[in-house]
């Protein structure tokens, strides 16, 4: 008789883990098909740092029977994740009015392919998300980001003579950003919604000339040097990135 009520208490959970598993690996795989093995190997290997990133908050959330969270939680852990990892507001995730939505953290998934947002879309709205589920999220997200981001910069590397794999002085590196930041101000009035995915290394120039007309531009030059005051070394492209995606932030935010 305790044989068999133990046996009926180990078996749900049991499932559990294994549907989690499976999810996790399913999603992963998804990334494969749909991004490439480069992406896929680059957050699979993020995903455990994200993880434990992750954990601590994860544990004081409230979960539904299943031990997942759903898309308002799962919106705020990543919105706190990316505020304290990168200093990110990301616009996707905050909360309306003051109040955490249930619209799905997938929306920050932006220019991902559909049947990537779906998996995690269907996993959220039928199960939830568990710790690894949440933590291949908060990966996939940073990872698309950054890239979005590392496609205009490397073209405004060019544009002013540079390679991206070298390291620039301080100066040389604001011009870099600034161009990058005229592009991406100026760009998509002037090419389109996919300006940072169009632009040329002329396209590129001829941004940064026409920039000095925009009423915001010594404001936007003020948060370049704000953001970059705490590297007095060369800056490589990660750190530029970096640098540029809080400034971009902060822009969304005060337009």
């Amino acid at each position: 008789m305790f044989a068999r009520l133990l046996l009926l208490l180990l078996v749900p959970a049991d499932a559990r883990r294994v549907r989690a598993g499976h999810s996790g690996r399913a999603i992963l795989l998804e990334i494969e098909d749909t991004l490439g093995n480069e992406q896929r190997e680059a957050i699979a290997s993020r995903a455990p740092q994200m993880e434990e990133l992750l954990k601590h908050t994860y544990m004081a959330l409230p979960k539904n029977n299943r031990g997942a969270i759903g898309a308002s939680i799962a919106n705020y852990a990543l919105h706190r994740l990316f505020l304290q990892l990168h200093s990110w507001q990301m616009k996707d995730l905050q909360p309306t009015q003051g109040a955490w939505h249930e619209h799905s953290p997938t929306a920050a998934l932006k220019h991902a392919p559909q049947k990537l947002l779906d998996v995690f879309d269907e996993r959220l709205n039928n199960f939830g998300l568990d710790l690894h589920e949440l933590s291949v999220l908060a990966a996939t997200i940073e990872r698309l980001v950054r890239d979005e981001a590392d496609m205009l910069l490397n073209v405004s590397f060019k544009a002013l003579g540079f390679y991206s794999a070298q390291k620039l002085s301080a100066s040389h590196a604001m011009n870099v950003m600034e161009a990058y930041m005229a592009s991406y101000i100026l760009g998509t009035d002037s090419f389109g919604e996919e300006a940072h995915r169009e632009l040329s290394e002329e396209n590129v120039r001829v941004l940064l000339k026409n920039i000095g007309s925009y009423p915001r531009w010594d404001e936007v030059k003020g948060l370049l040097q704000d953001f970059s005051s705490k590297n007095d070394a060369d800056l490589d492209l990660s750190t530029m990135s970096n640098i540029l995606l809080q400034t971009t932030d902060r822009f969304t935010q005060l337009e």
